[in-house]
């Protein structure tokens, strides 16, 4: 599975495993941000029409990750494999951010300070049989272990 998204200025997909349990990170990041390539689009969407994958629902949630609470929304996958949950948000000068109408204020307020526009994309997700809170505990042992290190790279990005 990857997101159909537009085309980033920067990307990371990795595997990790959370225990026994397998995780997968997706990053993407952009900067100087055009018609071409947008953080926040109606286009970006979790799976395209043709994907192997389709999003059965999403939620907002606030889970405890990194000593912290964090506000994400979590997308229901499924596809011929199996399904999966993906959480994700979007980080916009140094927060995190679900509400796309939240994230344009954002980035209209740090175009008009001079700060630019770069913004991510994070996502992590991992697959469940029977009960998604299977797939729940191996990402908030992700998070717990990496969201410092996430955010400390998105910084340092942003920062050059």
């Amino acid at each position: 599975w990857k997101p159909h998204y537009m085309t980033a200025d920067a990307t990371i997909s990795s595997a990790y495993s959370a225990g026994s349990a397998p995780v997968g990170l997706e990053v993407l990041y952009y900067r100087n941000q055009d018609s071409g390539k947008k953080l926040i689009s109606s286009v970006n969407r979790m799976a395209g029409e043709d994907d192997a994958f389709h999003e059965v629902r999403s939620a907002l949630r606030t889970e405890q990750a990194g000593g912290r609470s964090i506000a994400l929304r979590e997308a229901v996958m499924r596809g011929a494999r199996g399904h999966f949950l993906v959480w994700h948000w979007m980080w916009l000068d140094g927060r995190t951010v679900t509400n796309q109408y939240v994230g344009k204020l954002l980035q209209a307020r740090d175009k008009l300070l001079f700060r630019g526009d770069d913004g991510a994309a994070v996502m992590v997700h991992a697959a469940y049989g029977e009960n998604p809170d299977e797939a729940r505990v191996a990402l908030r042992a992700f998070l717990d272990a990496n969201l410092a290190a996430i955010e400390a790279s998105l910084e340092r990005a942003r920062g050059k």
